[in-house]
């Protein structure tokens, strides 16, 4: 084909992929959702996922096919947008809110900072809520509109800097396809407990870790390292802020790169002579000192750390505190200590993990879907550390070996937390340190892809070795796309949060009596109360149930209502909301397992059991207890 023929066709597959993502957003914009929808995917409108392929396939295509780079470049910047239009989809969707349990509060959070019925310093994680609170006020939107809108802005972050670590470690002038389409997978989000695409410091402090990673893999280099260093100690202070669990686990990264740094640079000769080893060293240690100081200085405040990690221990050996702790492991031999460790009961690995085995739902098959990507690329991250064999067959100059070799030793602190606590079955925090993993999983399979490509475009001509990867990383996302949001694909429910609902519980709370306690369904009444009324409102009375599923601030009814003897539970009045959500994952998604149809129905056909107000997405029940009239 002709040079200009293939311009000509390269410009209109871009105009293409342009329009076809305009007419997704916009196809989904003109139509938002009316009420709570159970699948985000079968919801939106099928242009959308239309428009938003149909622009991925376009885009990658070129990236890898294209021989000019200006062609590439546009390419990849108009695929990068396309995700992150996928990840405003709750926004664009039109949601109230997205997140009905840890993102509501923090919107209380968000809501009680510019109230100032709260101290900054007293937030654990304050920087997404200061950040949320300012876009809020500058545009005048509502915060709960803010709040999501910083989800796509921290994954326009993750998506421009896992490139740019890439480039730093393959030490070229420019950036591959292979570490923009890498970065497009989003690995570290696993929905089935976090870090998911809801505003959640959590969430958003992993996808940051990519730019504080740019900034010390630039730091490490020779030029301008004051600079770069002044603004790794202000990113590090951010995501410290931002999470003081990924800012401790990446302290850890920060001192083990800066070691294996000062030991491989003098070795690799990239720093030579008796001053400027010195040099490096006054640097390296200066640097690791501020940023630990800064990582401890915020920790040091705040109750986090004894909450998290100094509890694993406890946990894992079965004692109840610390002292316990310390005369165990002083008492008992190695082996004695590893027998405990494996002998941890284990605990659900997933959400209702018993009504997806009622219902047959195997587990496996959950998490095979989830993390499917995942492994492929958890695959080539590991061949990374054959880079150097690559780079020899190929008579290639070498890469940065010694990075790869200094991240790879930077996260075994997370990879050991993420074992401790699978041992110990506390799925809320090993996922989140996999997340973190996952980040270096993503940065060390496109090294490793990147130079195999070059390998091989040695012995092979370009255009097969180039279209493999360019089906290979479409499928790669077609897949991942599946697990963006939590949907019934992996057996949970949408995370949408109707306005029906925040209204509903807003009723409940204003018009309820002061004593009389509530219970849930499925719903959280707490985390409504926070994102409603703000955190620091005061506390919603808990009903007094004889059979409750849960304690507390996750008090709930038995299910099916108690085999529909709902008021035999109870010597007291209470409160039970029943929302969309309730109603449709009960139904729809869980076949009736733990309320039925008919369950509901109870409710409304029930003497003793009044409908005190419904608005289609909310019901609010006055449950009064039975007496011995009652037939």
């Amino acid at each position: 084909m002709h040079a200009t023929t293939r311009l000509r066709l390269s410009k209109a597959t871009l105009a293409a992929g342009a329009i076809a993502l305009t007419i997704a957003v916009l196809s989904t914009h003109l139509i938002p959702a009316t009420g709570y929808e159970l699948s985000i995917y079968q919801a939106t409108p099928s242009a959308f996922w239309i428009g938003l392929f149909v622009t991925l396939a376009a885009t990658v295509v070129l990236a890898f096919a294209s021989d000019r780079r200006s062609i590439r470049v546009t390419a990849l910047w108009l695929a990068g947008l396309a995700i992150v239009a996928f990840a405003a989809l709750p926004l664009l969707r039109g949601y109230q809110f997205f997140g009905p349990e840890d993102a509501l509060t923090h919107l209380g959070h968000t809501k009680s900072l510019v109230r100032d019925t709260v101290d900054l310093t007293t937030i654990i994680y304050p920087a997404m809520h200061t950040l949320a609170a300012l876009l809020g006020i500058l545009t005048t939107r509502p915060f709960t509109w803010s709040l999501l809108l910083t989800v796509p802005l921290f994954v326009a972050i993750f998506i421009l800097f896992v490139p740019l670590c890439v480039r730093l470690i393959v030490a070229r002038t420019h950036i591959d396809p292979i570490a923009v389409v890498s970065a497009l997978l989003l690995l570290p989000i696993a929905v089935i407990y976090l870090p998911v695409l809801q505003p959640i410091p959590t969430s958003e402090a992993i996808l940051f870790v990519p730019a504080v990673t740019f900034i010390l893999l630039a730091y490490t280099r020779r030029p301008r390292r004051l600079a770069f260093g002044t603004l790794l100690v202000i990113a590090l202070a951010f995501l410290v802020v931002l999470h003081p669990q990924h800012g401790l686990v990446f302290g850890a990264l920060l001192g083990i790169v800066l070691v294996t740094q000062f030991v491989a640079q003098p070795l690799t000769r990239t720093v030579s002579g008796p001053k400027a080893i010195a040099r490096l060293f006054v640097q390296f240690i200066v640097l690791a000192g501020i940023g630990l100081a800064v990582v401890w200085g915020w920790l040091s405040t705040q109750s986090l750390f004894g909450r998290g990690v100094s509890e694993l221990g406890p946990i894992l050996f079965d004692v109840e505190t610390t002292a316990q702790l310390q005369t165990f492991l002083s008492t008992h031999s190695f082996d004695a200590i590893i027998a405990e460790l494996l002998d941890t009961p284990a605990r659900p690995i997933i959400p209702r993990s018993n009504t997806l085995e009622a219902l047959g739902v195997s587990v496996r098959t959950i998490y095979r879907r989830t993390f499917a990507v995942e492994i492929v690329v958890g695959v080539f991250a590991v061949l990374a550390l054959l880079v150097p064999v690559l780079s020899k067959a190929a008579n290639r100059r070498h890469i940065r070996y010694s990075v790869v070799l200094s991240l790879v030793c930077g996260i075994v602190p997370a990879v050991i937390l993420t074992v401790l606590y699978v041992l110990a079955g506390n799925p809320l925090q090993y996922f989140r340190y996999l997340g973190f993993v996952l980040v270096f999983v993503t940065i060390l399979g496109a090294v490793f892809l990147w130079e195999a490509r070059a390998t091989l475009e040695t012995w092979l001509p370009s255009i097969p070795v180039r279209s493999v990867l360019a089906v290979g990383f479409v499928v790669l996302l077609l897949v991942s796309s599946f697990t963006m949001f939590r949907s019934p694909y992996v057996a949970q429910e949408t995370d949408h949060v109707p306005e029906g609902q925040m209204t509903g519980y807003e009723f409940a709370f204003d018009h309820k009596a002061s004593d009389t306690g509530f219970a849930g369904v499925s719903s959280s009444f707490f985390r409504y109360r926070d994102g409603i009324a703000g955190k620091n409102a005061s506390d919603i009375p808990q009903a007094s149930l004889d059979d409750p599923r849960g304690s507390g601030r996750y008090l709930r009814v038995p299910y099916h209502f108690a085999d529909q003897e709902l008021r035999t539970q109870s010597d007291e009045l209470f409160y039970l909301p029943v929302t969309a959500v309730d109603r449709q994952s009960s139904t729809q998604l869980y076949g009736g397992v733990e309320f039925s149809q008919n369950d509901f129905t109870y409710l409304n056909s029930t003497p003793g059991i009044a409908n005190t107000y419904a608005n289609g997405q909310f019901d609010l029940y006055r449950i009064e207890p039975a007496n011995e009239t009652d037939s």
